[in-house]
């Protein structure tokens, strides 16, 4: 997957008019001696009621003897700590660092320089030279209220025939109205104007994941998550696809990436890729198929780049991926589990850290435990643990990832729950969701509204013990959003985990209240199930029977409503034996 993009290109460059412009002479940042092991290291602190942008082109050099060295930077909000491996003396540092207002009326780069000799922990501000003011990525992601009606809503038919008529591709969104990941896209992505540009290319659809009218089409490009992005041709045909929330550079590279591939039919890129000639037609192949999950015919892609041409570490891994879901999904007895986790460990010795043997580790941990094989297990569990410290102690490498500081507190929490170590689970989802309100606050968004960013926070908050405080978000979002599944369903869900059967029941019934095709099956379990725990067999019985009645008859549940309904089925046969 393409995972870089250039940012800032020149087009993205514009001098910004106030009519009371910041006080340049006194923006600055302050820094500080930090401990860096052997080496030397810095924090820079933004000032009071600003912040760090995250995606501009930050950069620290030291100057010693004439010989500049970069540092390695690790960004947060509100502070970015450069670090070099060796200490020196005698040497200046220059920093250029991006600041924006709060409330994102401007973004500055404000270059400082401080000495090396006599820093100490003492904050120092340094000296302000060329603060220039231009259009940050924030900036030029600047939110437009109007994004939604950009999209048609579960209409393919006229999705399909404006692209043939206007010569433009499809993008369709797959997505859930409680699904965190979609609500972070729809306010990071589809809501900033340089997604607007797109549409010149592009015909906007948006697909509810869980109305019966998307089922026909989910089944088309198989899709298995949400949310899922489908880029198609004005034939329906899929040329890539994007899974789960990315960053805006990401996403909007795989849009380009997709417009030049559009003048090929699928048909003409397999012969391509299979001539045995062409290593970057087979590549992107091999890349369409893994994102499908049609893993055998992605394996036989990567085999004909790898013929015709040298893969770089990154489409190795992916290759390695592919073999292992390949055996993963053969692996039904004990002895092909063992060969399984063999292989993993294999390649988790080449390739121990970053995204894709995060995953692998998760699937380790699970054969350890189908294996009833603590020492399998516990290999997993420490394997997790030293590549997310690994990626805490690489920003370029984590970088390189979809995943951010809120996602290695939230694995870590997780993990330190498997060990029953409470406290420092806690810890960690305190750190998730402290990341997860500088998101919500780095992109721009209200704090008291956001729906996908909150959704996983305040999950965090409860997790980490503030029980009440998440409580209340919760009947805040209720009241923001009163007709909306989404927020009793995750209250109640979250109250019944924590066994307060009795209030969880009445926000579970408001859930089902306001629910519709794969939501209601969602709904209608859970409540169900709470009605069952006080007895209310009947009541219970006749809300199963009813969703199973009413549910659409198709043929095209091959994804998530076939597992519903299968869980609905269950729970029906274990209330009538209670």
């Amino acid at each position: 997957m393409m995972k870089s993009f250039l940012f800032f290109s020149l087009s993205l460059f514009a001098v910004v008019c106030f009519a009371e412009g910041p006080d340049l002479k006194n923006l600055k940042y302050t820094a500080q001696k930090i401990n860096s092991g052997a080496g030397f290291g810095l924090s820079f602190k933004a000032p009071a009621d600003h912040h760090f942008n995250l995606e501009a082109p930050s950069k620290v050099d030291r100057l010693q003897a004439s010989q500049t060295e970069a540092a390695e930077l690790s960004k947060a909000s509100t502070e970015i700590k450069a670090s070099w491996k060796t200490t020196q003396s005698n040497c200046e540092i220059t920093a250029q660092l991006y600041l924006c207002d709060n409330k994102n009326t401007y973004c500055l780069p404000v270059k400082q320089k401080f000495k090396c000799d006599g820093m100490s922990a003492e904050a120092q501000t340094g000296i302000v030279q060329n603060a220039v003011v231009t259009n940050s990525i924030e900036k030029s992601l600047k939110k437009d209220s109007s994004w939604e009606s950009l999209f048609l809503k579960n209409d393919f038919n006229k999705a399909l025939d404006l692209a043939k008529a206007q010569k433009k591709m499809i993008l369709i969104d797959f997505f859930g109205i409680w699904c965190p990941p979609c609500n972070m896209l729809d306010a990071t992505v589809f809501s900033t104007k340089n997604f607007k540009n797109f549409q010149k290319n592009y015909v906007f659809l948006k697909m509810d994941a869980d109305d019966p009218v998307s089922f026909e089409l989910k089944s088309k490009y198989n899709i298995k998550g949400y949310p899922t992005i489908i880029l198609a041709n004005s034939d329906a045909e899929e040329v890539s696809r994007i899974i789960g929330s990315r960053k805006p550079s990401a996403f909007f590279a795989s849009l380009n990436q997709a417009l030049g591939l559009r003048g090929k039919s699928l048909a003409q890129r397999k012969a391509q890729a299979e001539t045995g000639k062409n290593p970057k037609a087979a590549l992107e192949m091999a890349e369409m198929m893994s994102n499908q999950e049609d893993f055998l015919s992605a394996q036989k892609y990567f085999q004909l780049a790898q013929k015709s041409g040298t893969l770089n570490e990154s489409q190795k891994q992916m290759m390695i991926d592919s073999q292992i879901k390949i055996l993963s999904e053969a692996s039904k007895d004990a002895a092909a589990q063992r060969s399984l986790v063999t292989f993993i460990e294999n390649s988790l010795s080449v390739y121990p850290i970053g995204e894709t043997s995060l995953g692998w580790t998760e699937l380790l941990q699970k054969l350890g435990e189908d294996l009833k094989d603590e020492s399998i297990s516990n290999r997993a569990q420490n394997s997790r643990l030293n590549n997310v410290h690994e990626l805490f102690k690489n920003p370029a490498l984590l970088k390189k990832s979809e995943l951010g500081d809120a996602d290695l507190h939230f694995i870590l929490a997780e993990i330190y729950g498997d060990l029953k170590d409470e406290t420092k689970s806690k810890e960690q989802y305190q750190l998730a969701a402290d990341s997860y309100e500088k998101q919500i606050k780095s992109y721009g968004l209200n704090i008291d509204t956001d729906r996908g960013f909150n959704l996983e926070r305040i999950y965090c908050l409860d997790k980490a013990g503030q029980t009440e405080k998440a409580m209340a978000l919760y009947q805040k979002l209720q009241a923001l959003y009163p007709a909306d599944f989404t927020f009793y369903y995750a209250h109640a869900s979250r109250l019944n985990e924590a066994k307060k059967k009795d209030e969880a029941l009445p926000l579970a019934r408001k859930a089902l209240e306001f629910s519709y095709g794969d939501n209601m099956l969602r709904a209608t379990y859970l409540t169900a199930d709470l009605l069952s725990q006080k007895s209310e067999k009947k009541e219970a019985m006749a809300l199963i029977d009813k969703a199973l009645s009413d549910y659409p008859k198709t043929d095209s549940l091959r994804v998530r409503s076939s597992r519903y309904l299968d869980r609905l089925k269950v729970l029906r046969e274990k209330i009538v034996k209670m």
